[in-house]
């Protein structure tokens, strides 16, 4: 493999290829591929981020850190249907992370519940049929993000034009990086394909159910930052039980290991490398490649954010809490879910047994 090839690869292909180098020189490349290819990606970031903030204002950051994320997943990952309608998919998402976000914020706490569930449920469909993938990850991360982070007058307006350009950048890199592929399905298709008894469709509906359900369990508790409960629950509601267990007993831990790490590094850090600490930060969550260090290193990123906001203390013990309510509600969800699905169905199978027939 050439050296540019192997700087597309992912972090665990990556590893992979140093792990199996045959020579000496051969593992130099593939080591020297890996350091310049997560360099590059942080230097590329605080650009990309810096360059939006300059004109949509630093209160938009989190928009252009959700369009950069969209950027990087869209090179490589499609949504797995017609290309035209994918690109209309991709414009809802948008429109739902800019306007469906505002919206909330100006609502009822039942009402919003309900276009919680609506609007991340709509994401999940459009976004993740092959579960594989999980592109669902980055555009709820991106809805879960923006809403944490609300504006409103001329930022508000700025955000709308921020969102407008990232749906198109956004759209002209879906489209050159996936024109050439022959598509079979349709977004019909897809939609006709959600069905209680398809295990892909349980776990779009559990996951859609568990998210919205744990933000408003901090809505409900008044707690700051609950995008962190929602965040937390959307790590732990995998598809696969073995996957949905292992994220619970793993990112409680490690998230208590990360923010303890970030307080020992922030206080070592002079105070004028605090704004700039970010880059280094993200070159080194880059060359993680395992889910726990990948939660270690993501409490950084989050922490440098919140601590411009609340004091250190506060911002540490937030990010635990959260983390704790989100897993904790998630992993409980998943069970009594999959408890009362199995009891529904059960209880249709009998009806269809004794002669009933739907209407």
């Amino acid at each position: 493999m050439n050296f540019y090839s192997a700087m597309q690869m992912d972090t665990i292909g990556l590893k992979r290829l140093i792990q199996t180098a045959t020579t000496k020189k051969e593992k130099r490349k593939y080591q020297f591929a890996f350091l310049l290819k997560n360099v590059l990606c942080a230097l590329f970031a605080v650009v990309f981020i810096v360059f939006f903030n300059t004109f949509f204002g630093n209160n938009n950051s989190a928009v252009a850190v959700v369009i950069f994320c969209t950027l990087l997943s869209l090179r490589f990952v499609d949504f797995g249907y017609s290309l035209i309608q994918s690109i209309f998919s991709l414009f809802i998402i948008f429109f739902i992370m800019a306007i469906g976000t505002h919206i909330t914020q100006y609502t009822g706490l039942l009402l919003s519940v309900l276009l919680n569930f609506i609007f991340i449920f709509i994401i999940v469909i459009l976004t993740c049929h092959n579960l594989l993938y999980s592109n669902h990850s980055i555009f709820v991360f991106g809805y879960l993000l923006i809403q944490g982070n609300p504006v409103s007058g001329k930022d508000f307006r700025l955000r709308i034009m921020e969102m407008f350009i990232g749906f198109l950048l956004c759209a002209i890199i879906l489209y050159r990086n996936h024109r050439k592929t022959k598509y079979y399905r349709t977004l019909k298709y897809i939609l006709k394909e959600f069905h209680l008894t398809s295990f892909r469709s349980q776990w779009q509906l559990r996951i859609s159910l568990g998210i919205t359900f744990a933000l408003f369990l901090g809505q409900v508790l008044h707690l700051p930052r609950i995008m962190w409960i929602g965040i937390g629950a959307m790590s732990v509601l995998q598809p696969f039980s073995s996957d949905v267990k292992f994220r619970f007993s793993t990112r409680i831990p490690f998230t208590i290991i990360g923010s303890i790490f970030f307080v020992i590094v922030y206080s070592l850090v002079p105070d004028s490398f605090h704004s700039t600490s970010g880059v280094f930060f993200g070159i080194v969550l880059g060359f993680c490649a395992t889910y726990q260090w990948k939660t270690v290193f993501n409490c950084f990123g989050a922490l440098l954010m919140a601590s411009s906001i609340y004091s250190l203390p506060y911002a540490v013990i937030f990010r635990i809490i959260n983390n704790i309510i989100g897993c904790s509600f998630s992993y409980f969800f998943h069970s009594v879910f999959q408890k009362g699905l199995m009891f529904l169905l059960s209880h249709q199978e009998k009806h269809k047994d004794h002669g009933f027939v739907d209407c």
